[in-house]
């Protein structure tokens, strides 16, 4: 009999260590896109790796950057033009002018986060912007204060999805240990948009043409669609219709 026992023993006593099976998060050779083309999830990247980034994410934040900068200044820039609004109008209800788009904006905060849940960012960030454009045109197109403020009811509901998805889409875009940078970024976009507001919508009150003020977000918010269109493709949400809004129901 051997003095090593060990020696006639087939196999190795020790515990096998293996290479860790990637999850089902995680993304393919290339880290900006996951197996289906998409934008990888910023989840997938928390590990310290630093994604490459193409094109098509900075298109997509520049476009997240212009929609904070025209929720923003539609907020804040209507105080200058709203006594031409109301005597061009020839209304007394100004208070709810500005007051419309703040309620609405608030109210529809939690519902649009929900919706990007079950639906996808994508879908609700381009109804979102397309509320946007629809109030802003009705703004521009007002004959009464009533009017006005029912447009800024809309308006103020797309601002308030806009203001939601902005953060979640970076949330999945963007790796934690560089979310507070580009978090950053886009709160340049808010300030930028609050501070210069009251200069450019007390121009076009000055010269009698308030409601160019509201008709040249649309342009912006077409070019802002086409970029959410095209280069934002994050994962969306699988099942038909009717589960997606029973899904929406069980979490509102």
């Amino acid at each position: 009999m051997s003095s090593h026992p060990e020696e006639n023993i087939p196999f190795s006593m020790e515990p096998k260590v293996t290479a860790r099976k990637t999850s089902d998060l995680s993304v393919s050779s290339d880290p900006a896109k996951d197996s289906s083309g998409a934008l990888a999830s910023a989840v997938d990247m928390d590990d310290g790796t630093k994604p490459e980034r193409g094109p098509r994410f900075w298109l997509c934040f520049v476009a997240i950057m212009v929609s904070a900068f025209l929720m923003s200044m539609d907020m804040t820039g209507i105080g200058t033009a709203l006594p031409v609004i109301i005597a061009d109008l020839h209304g007394k209800e100004f208070e709810w002018v500005g007051s419309a788009y703040a309620v609405s904006a608030t109210a529809f905060l939690p519902l649009s986060g929900g919706l990007a849940q079950v639906f996808g960012c994508r879908p609700v960030m381009l109804v979102m912007v397309f509320l946007f454009a629809v109030g802003s045109a009705m703004c521009g197109a007002a004959p009464s204060t009533n009017f006005i403020i029912t447009a800024r009811t809309i308006q103020g509901v797309g601002a308030g999805g806009i203001a939601s998805l902005t953060q979640i889409i970076i949330a999945d875009l963007v790796p934690l240990q560089e979310r507070g940078t580009f978090n950053g970024l886009v709160a340049i976009g808010y300030a930028f948009g609050s501070s210069s507001s009251p200069a450019i919508a007390g121009a076009f009150a000055q010269n009698g043409q308030w409601r160019w003020f509201f008709y040249m977000n649309l342009p912006i918010c077409g070019v802002t669609a086409f970029l959410v269109l095209t280069c934002l493709d994050l994962k969306v949400p699988r099942g038909t219709f009717k589960k997606k809004l029973l899904k929406l129901d069980s979490r509102m």
